[in-house]
């Protein structure tokens, strides 16, 4: 291990009396930033899961407001040494590199690598979604698909919780067009935080998904969690947020979600296409971006 690598794991470790003080934090700021969010004697879980770039998070935001919404995502903004951390080891687009999120590393006792990042967000998760349960908070989980998502309505109906799950999806196109102008607001918060001009705090970090394109196994398993969903009972609906369209209606829903994801955009959809990708090259112009992320953005406005 050299130097940099040993200053990336410091960085990354924090003793428990340190993520017991953060825990605190987490949950006093679920409380102050959700006033309107109050126990309730029948509480709700909504589990909102879909891709990166879909817009999980602006349909929770929008449609549940008076729910506390809770993502993993979300809790790695409250690790203190992000911003340093992305400064060792950056976030690039499409990088298979280690990055500020998973290059401090732990071999667990099966002798796989683990991510002393994302081992803090998973623990930070479940001590807020425990908090909120155990209180009868409605709550909005989202997240990827996976089997987790269902591991956690089961959890919450045994607790009295009415669950039902929502899947917002958009062609891939979009998706990677979100993927790319998220990771490049990132990266012009990032650049004005070492400039002084905003907090230098894990907020102003470049979002951990990255990968431009979606892998066929991982459009399988939401597939298969999807069927499952629905097998188990609970009510499902796949939506494209940008149009509000229910997408289930008259198929199944894992149909429903291979079919968005695959169709060719509309004209709507094309306007609003080339506007997002008019505003990234401007964007990667005004920063100076590398030559790597301006051919990305070039490559999606050929295809």
């Amino acid at each position: 291990m050299n130097e940099q690598e040993k200053e990336i794991f410091r960085l990354s470790y924090l003793s428990e009396s340190k993520k017991t003080k953060i825990f605190t934090q987490i949950i006093k700021d679920l409380i102050n930033n959700n006033p309107s969010a109050q126990p309730s004697e029948n509480p709700q879980m909504t589990v909102v899961m879909g891709f990166p770039g879909s817009g999980k998070s602006s349909y929770a935001a929008k449609n549940h407001q008076n729910a506390i919404r809770l993502g993993k995502d979300d809790m790695l903004a409250y690790h203190p040494n992000l911003f340093k951390l992305n400064e060792l080891a950056p976030v690039k687009l499409n990088s298979k590199n280690p990055d500020a999120y998973d290059a401090g590393q732990i071999t667990n006792a099966d002798g796989e690598k683990e991510s002393l990042v994302e081992n803090f967000a998973e623990e930070a998760f479940w001590v807020a979604l425990d908090f909120c349960q155990n209180q009868g908070y409605d709550v909005v989980v989202d997240g990827l698909p996976s089997e987790e998502m269902l591991d956690i309505a089961e959890e919450a109906k045994e607790q009295g919780y009415q669950v039902d799950f929502v899947v917002p999806v958009v062609p891939k196109r979009l998706l990677e067009i979100n993927v790319a102008s998220r990771y490049e607001q990132g990266q012009k918060n990032f650049a004005e935080a070492q400039k002084g001009l905003r907090k230098a705090s894990a907020e102003a970090v470049p979002h951990p998904y990255t990968k431009m394109r979606l892998a066929p196994e991982d459009i399988r398993e939401a597939g298969h969690v999807i069927r499952e969903a629905e097998n188990l009972g609970y009510p499902l609906k796949v939506i494209n947020p940008l149009s509000g369209q229910r997408l289930n209606d008259n198929q199944p829903a894992d149909i429903a979600l291979i079919s968005e994801l695959s169709r060719p955009l509309n004209e709507k959809e094309q306007e609003y296409a080339q506007n997002k990708l008019q505003t990234l090259r401007a964007q990667q112009e005004k920063r100076g971006a590398s030559r790597y992320d301006r051919y990305v953005v070039a490559a999606m406005e050929r295809d």
